[in-house]
């Protein structure tokens, strides 16, 4: 045990360094000449979500909920950003991101970041604590004394306890579950909770306080109660995270063997290279050594913080006070139908005559939902096409009724993207599902993922097919779609629907070569479309013209993208990028990107719709997306980007969507030229904007005062 300790004093010198203070980006942004490195960047991000948490304008329990979001991003980071990191730190040390960084620098630089990170978290998280217990909600993380134990042995679940003798190797540790380390004189044990829910344990209320136990600290402060026969030495809780971006082989080789192939790549994840190894102590403990040393993992992977692990369940904590806090939570939005979609029994008839857009959440998604359900029952629909990413776990709507279709006839066939991350086994149980009912479920596509959001009816009308569309920029999700900021174009337009046609051929023929006269499309033309667009305004502002360029997006990060939108910058043109997540591109640098501005903005709602203006020479020309500016969007996955035809909707788009957005001196932040962001700085009298709460209040006014007023009188 003494060389034990020698070696973890040696490893704790490398692994147990205070987080700095400071806010992360403000001395040490890691930027190239050029460009943000796309990691550092995607962890500002995630800092920017964690301000939420920090503050107090934001209702306690959406702050509490941040915190969960901020751990949840996380592990996402870590399982598929971070995998890629230490697979090119053995294959490729040396090798040089954009902004002239290489994996081991950048490993190191992200380990900081993280640790910074987590440090807020935690601050964050115990003054929530406190505010939440001067609100009647008790989440206890201390035991101490023995005031809730007989309660807790009571209610305790279901526990699993696994004893091995010390210098025996670890028993096999599966998934991401919350384990605890009790270390004994010869031996020790792990623990596990059988089902992970089980570790937060909601105890008696007492004067109308509502307890509830995080079970993992009860049982390290319990430790010795419970093993009574045996001396412990330590306890801390640890959780593995482990490479989720396992490669599923020799897709383009055998497509009709893919699912089976997926499947195998899932298994896979629960026993794949330990990412990341968490402890949740106040210092660093002796045996964890014995347990990194048992998994090969070195010091760079170990984080240790005074924090309950695994917080992604703080993210539907707020729904168990939806009735007794609601002042402790933001008001419900009310999302809107148009009434002229209620009385009028045929919505096919009223796309005939106008096309719709729809905002989520403050649009109703049952309005898609009623789309296909009328399509799955009218006697003159003959076909549907539809393609699905992600949707509902379990009684999917979107489900239900492409099955009713098939069973009422209809020729459904449907795309459904087995490789979309974690969503992996949901999708090819949605897919068997589909086939039992008959629909023509599409081979997947080896190669590429399907990423766009399409929806296709052929109905005959005067003996002839005529096409109606839904595109979107989100997924067919109905709990999302209340969650997200998304965008939905109903449309019967002859050439966007002849255009969707030949996309739903393509996918069937894997010809890439279509030709498209409306859709811009991955991974044909989209690409080099919007590089030709952003060429074209700088060809305008050569000439003396007008240029203006509007980019909405999650991330960017496309070199090419960004090297021309340099040029354009250079040449004069005004750039504003709204870019939630990560921005690879340096604005306001001299030079270089002087007229570029980026906006980010983070509120209540997950920023999540694409929309592109181009100036155009007066033409003003307005796409909406499923695709980010990054590559894989343009090459390694199907996309769609959309034309908006409509002036009104066009206007509605540019003069209250991107206008606001722009606007909004409240949630949106501005990306430094250093890689920092600064709250928008407004005038003494300026008046506040918060972009999505003027979104829900157009919609609650019926769109009164926009160039969708005329749907006023048809909203209720």
């Amino acid at each position: 045990m003494n060389n034990i300790k020698y070696q973890w004093l040696s490893l704790n010198k490398i692994i147990s360094k205070t987080a700095r203070e400071e806010n992360a980006g403000e001395n040490d942004n890691f930027a190239g000449d050029r460009f943000f490195n796309r990691d550092i960047s995607w962890l500002s991000f995630n800092d920017r979500v964690l301000a939420e948490s920090e503050n107090q304008n934001v209702p306690l329990l959406e702050r509490l909920f941040f915190v969960g979001i901020v751990s949840s991003n996380l592990d996402e980071f870590f399982t598929v950003r971070v995998s890629e990191l230490l697979r090119l730190l053995r294959v490729s040390p040396k090798k040089q991101y954009p902004d002239a960084l290489t994996p081991e620098a950048l490993a190191l630089h992200v380990r900081e970041r993280v640790l910074q990170q987590k440090s807020r978290q935690a601050k964050s998280f115990n003054v929530l604590l406190k505010e939440l217990a001067n609100n009647g909600i008790q989440i206890l993380t201390s035991f101490e004394n023995e005031e809730f134990d007989k309660e807790i042995e009571k209610k305790l679940p279901e526990i699993d306890i696994c004893f091995s003798q010390l210098g025996t190797p670890i028993p096999a540790l599966y998934g991401s579950d919350i384990h605890i380390f009790v270390h004994f004189h010869d031996e020790y044990a792990v623990i596990r909770f059988k089902k992970i829910q089980d570790r937060l344990l909601e105890l008696s209320s007492v004067d109308g306080v509502r307890r509830f136990a995080l079970l993992e600290r009860w049982i390290m402060f319990k430790a010795q109660k419970l093993f009574k026969n045996k001396q412990v030495l330590g306890t801390f809780a640890f959780r593995l995270l482990r490479n989720a971006d396992i490669p599923i082989y020799n897709v383009e080789e055998n497509e009709d063997d893919m699912e089976r192939k997926v499947v195998s790549a899932v298994s896979k994840r629960s026993s794949s290279r330990v990412v990341r190894l968490e402890i949740d102590s106040s210092k660093y403990p002796d045996s964890a050594l014995l347990l990194a040393t048992s998994l090969r993992l070195d010091s760079a992977s170990i984080y240790r913080f005074d924090l309950p692990l695994n917080l992604r369940f703080l993210t539907s904590f707020k729904q168990l006070f939806t009735k007794t806090h609601e002042k402790l939570i933001y008001p419900p939005v009310n999302p809107k139908v148009p009434l002229i979609l209620k009385k009028n029994p045929d919505i096919f008839s009223v796309i005939r005559n106008q096309d719709i857009i729809l905002h989520h959440p403050y649009d109703s998604f049952d309005i898609v939902i009623d789309f296909l359900n009328q399509a799955s029952k009218d006697p003159a629909v003959t076909e549907i096409f539809h393609t699905l990413y992600r949707t509902n776990n379990i009684e999917s709507p979107i489900i239900k009724i492409l099955k009713k279709a098939a069973k009422n006839g209809k020729k459904v066939m449907v795309y459904i993207e087995l490789k979309a991350r974690f969503d992996e086994m949901n999708n090819v149980m949605h897919a068997k599902d589909l086939r039992k009912a008959g629909v023509e479920v599409i081979t997947p596509i080896g190669k590429y993922k399907v990423h766009s959001k399409l929806t296709m009816i052929t109905r005959t009308e005067n003996e002839k097919s005529v096409r109606y569309v839904h595109m979107g920029t989100g997924n067919y999700h109905a709990v999302t779609a209340k969650q997200y900021t998304d965008l939905g174009l109903l449309t019967a337009h002859e050439g966007i629907g002849a255009d969707a046609l030949k996309y739903c051929e393509m996918l069937q023929t894997r010809d890439v070569k279509q030709k498209f006269d409306y859709l811009l499309v991955s991974p044909v033309n989209l690409h080099n479309k919007i590089v030709s667009m952003i060429e074209n305004e700088i060809k305008n502002k050569e000439s003396g013209k007008k240029a203006h360029i509007i980019a909405k997006m999650n991330a960017l990060s496309d070199i090419k993208v960004i090297e021309t939108l340099y040029k354009a910058s250079k040449a004069g043109v005004k750039i504003d990028l709204i870019v939630r997540g990560t921005c690879c591109l340096k604005p306001h640098a001299a030079g270089l990107s002087e007229n570029i501005k980026v906006t980010s903005i983070i509120d209540r709602f997950l920023e999540h719709s694409r929309i592109y203006y181009f100036h155009a020479g007066g033409e003003k020309k307005v796409y909406l997306s499923s695709a980010d500016w990054r590559p894989r969007n343009f090459i390694r996955r199907y996309e769609i980007a959309f034309p908006v035809l409509d002036s009104n909707i066009k206007h509605y788009i540019t003069d209250t969507i991107l206008y606001n957005s722009l606007k909004d001196n409240i949630k949106a932040t501005i990306l430094q030229p250093n890689g920092s962001y600064r709250q928008v700085s407004t005038l003494k009298n300026a008046v506040p904007v918060r972009s999505q709460f003027v979104f829900e209040e157009i919609a609650r006014k019926c769109y009164k005062d926009t160039h969708l007023c005329g749907r006023s009188k048809i909203f209720e």
